[in-house]
């Protein structure tokens, strides 16, 4: 039987989790009986993981787990045990790093400016950069709506500065829309 993760408090994690905030690592806690259906199952997962690391799983470049059988990333639980509730809005891993849990590399921050700084596959190594039919020229478009046409460039080397420049006005990171080695968030 799987919960949701309303289930889980950020007390509840505290009690159940060490969360380190400058090395971003969880560790299983000792578990208590009111946690456990049994004391034979209390026995068993401490013996099995108290004091070893938690919630690793690799999903898409995040750590991962199960807590009280709520499937849930470990950069959410670090921001609820730090902070004393769950984000608002979506955690942002600062540097790129997903695996990067410490508190300094986390943000809560809305989906709009989440998005400004995720790397894409780019056939010309940044997104939103391609090649015109007429004449071979290059095409600048940024972010969406009415606004995404920045441009039409002789050079690529024109198109990639101006496309950096408009970025970096409109609040987008500099790793946004560029070639990364596997996705970053």
């Amino acid at each position: 039987m799987k919960r949701k993760k309303s289930f889980l408090t950020p007390e509840m994690l505290r009690e159940l989790l060490d969360y380190n905030p400058s090395t971003g690592q969880l560790v299983w806690k000792t578990r208590e009986l009111k946690h456990c259906d049994s004391e034979t199952t209390q026995k068993i997962f401490n013996k099995r993981f108290a004091g070893k690391p938690a919630l690793t799983s690799p999903c898409n470049g995040y750590r991962a787990g199960y807590v009280m059988l709520v499937s849930i990333s470990a950069h959410q639980v670090a921001w609820a045990i730090y902070h004393g509730r769950w984000p608002k809005h979506q955690i942002d891993h600062i540097n790129g790093d997903r695996a990067d849990n410490r508190i300094e590399n986390l943000r809560d921050v809305p989906p709009s400016v989440n998005s400004k700084n995720q790397s894409y596959d780019a056939p010309y190594g940044y997104s939103g950069i391609a090649r015109s039919g007429k004449k071979g020229v290059w095409v600048v478009r940024l972010g969406a709506g009415p606004n995404r046409y920045v441009g039409t460039y002789e050079t690529f080397e024109e198109a990639v500065a101006v496309r950096k420049k408009v970025a970096a006005e409109r609040g987008f990171t500099e790793r946004h829309g560029t070639q990364q080695a596997g996705r970053n968030g």
